[in-house]
């Protein structure tokens, strides 16, 4: 629909009205269908202006509310493929979408170093480190089977029995 539109407005007869006029069409000729709003008709035909060749396999697998952001708030087809891509392999929902973008991501991401997170060595991370290698605090970072909700509990009550 977005293509069609895109590819027959430069005509003499498809002017800017013609979004308008399709829309009241298509809303008569077919009643029971949903999203053929003006609004909705003029995002059909950003949607196709923003992927001219193809549409990425990327793309595909994200709601339409979720192309809407893309195209309202990026201008950029790399990173509006980057966020597309994201968006379909984390499940974001819209509103996390919104937020990574605000939050610029994709600058963040391409900015990082390749490899595991290392945590900086600061003097109180050295210092909870040797303090959780201590008697007194023995059980408190457990690393067997107990992943309860209670077990950090369990633990201090087992410590402050010892003493």
């Amino acid at each position: 629909m977005g293509r069609h539109i895109l590819d027959r407005q430069p005509d003499e007869e498809w002017g800017r009205k013609v979004v308008p006029r399709l829309s009241a069409d298509l809303r008569g000729a077919f009643p029971e269908a949903t999203g053929y709003s003006r609004t909705n008709l003029l995002y059909m035909r950003a949607f196709a202006a923003a992927w001219p060749d193809s549409i990425p396999q990327t793309v595909r697998p994200i709601p339409w509310g979720h192309h809407i952001v893309l195209l309202d708030m990026l201008d950029n087809r790399a990173t509006r493929e980057f966020y597309a891509r994201k968006t379909a392999d984390e499940g974001w929902a819209r509103g996390v979408l919104i937020t990574m973008i605000k939050g610029r991501l994709h600058l963040r991401i391409r900015h990082s170093p390749p490899g595991p997170v290392r945590t900086p060595s600061s003097p109180d991370c050295r210092a909870s480190q040797r303090a959780a290698g201590e008697p007194r605090f023995a059980g408190l970072v457990d690393d067997g089977p107990r992943h309860g909700r209670n077990a950090g509990a369990a633990a201090l009550s087992e410590n402050s029995r010892r003493r």
